[in-house]
């Protein structure tokens, strides 16, 4: 999660969760209802933008079908982007939308614990200094850290 610099598209205080998705059907049939709920729960302000990086598989139908509260109102946004532009260039492209000066980056594979927001927000907003926090990240086994190195290349000497 990260406070980006005050700007006129973003200056409310609150959470824009921005959650990549690139042919992950399977993916959001088993994880994204529960991150929705979890989301929905949150006494922060947020809003909840779904990044599809140009899937070609059923995801965006699948999000069309949740999109909208059995009362109507839009639970999510969806941006659609023609093709696959990476990581890096999809996250960016959402952070662009963003209402709120705080960005949590979600990937479509993701198990939230309840309430898990709160701790890290309040971190967050409590010093002007503090810049990002991160919370624990267990893989699905819900006992082995995931500390991002299995996939991890190093080119030069330098971290």
């Amino acid at each position: 999660m990260k406070e980006r610099a005050t700007n006129a598209n973003n200056d409310q205080h609150g959470v824009s969760v921005i959650l990549l998705t690139w042919n992950g059907e399977a993916l959001l049939r088993e994880c994204f209802l529960r991150v929705l709920t979890e989301i929905e729960s949150w006494s922060v302000p947020h809003e909840l933008i779904v990044v599809d990086n140009g899937s070609r598989d059923g995801s965006l139908p699948y999000l069309e079908s949740i999109r909208y509260a059995n009362d109507g109102h839009e639970r999510f946004t969806v941006s659609r982007l023609p093709r696959n532009l990476g990581f890096g260039r999809a996250n960016n492209h959402a952070v662009m939308d963003a209402r709120f000066d705080t960005v949590l980056f979600l990937n479509n594979d993701i198990y939230l614990e309840s309430g898990f927001i709160e701790p890290l927000y309040q971190t967050l907003r409590a010093d002007a200094a503090t810049f990002a926090v991160a919370p624990k990240m267990l893989r699905f086994d819900r006992t082995t850290i995931d500390d991002g190195l299995r996939f991890a290349r190093y080119y030069s000497g330098l971290f």
